[in-house]
């Protein structure tokens, strides 16, 4: 009785193994979706960017950038030319990240931390999540726009 129990293990262990390795998928086969969704360099599509695609240069946004700066409070979390225990430094982000990476990133901080890997892989580095601050499409225009001045 013990050997057929033991036999009976062992083909279902091996039962099991065979179901486990499934050949990879070949040229011929598509792979399974992981379900996660693609990202690309201007971060999940999926996360509103207000129309930003671009740089822009016009002096009025950035002044106007340059206020909400200081009035929305990013400077008390980001410094330009250095990193803060609480936040990367700024003064390069517009050479390093798109316009559209950077609007989501300001407009919707907790989608890009829930969705973005570059947002993830930033935040490893400090202690709590970028803060909501409510920035409207209008509003990361202008930032986006005095980050990029800062970059050049």
């Amino acid at each position: 009785m013990n050997r057929i129990i033991t036999t009976v293990g062992v083909l279902f262990a091996l039962l099991l193994l065979v179901m486990a390795c499934e050949a990879p998928p070949t040229d011929d086969e598509p792979a399974e979706e992981s379900g996660e969704a693609e990202v690309s360099e201007d971060g999940p599509a999926g996360i509103d960017h207000g129309g930003i695609d671009s740089f822009s240069d016009d002096p009025a946004l950035i002044e106007k950038g340059e206020e909400l700066y200081s009035a929305k409070g990013c400077a008390a979390c980001h410094q330009m030319d250095r990193d803060t225990p609480t936040g990367p430094a700024l003064g390069e982000v517009a050479n390093k990240r798109t316009a559209p990476w950077l609007a989501r990133q300001i407009m919707h901080p907790n989608e890009m931390q829930q969705q973005d890997p570059t947002t993830q892989e930033i935040q490893a580095d400090f202690p709590a999540p970028m803060t909501n601050l409510g920035v409207t499409a209008e509003e990361a225009e202008a930032i986006i726009a005095y980050l990029a001045a800062e970059a050049n």
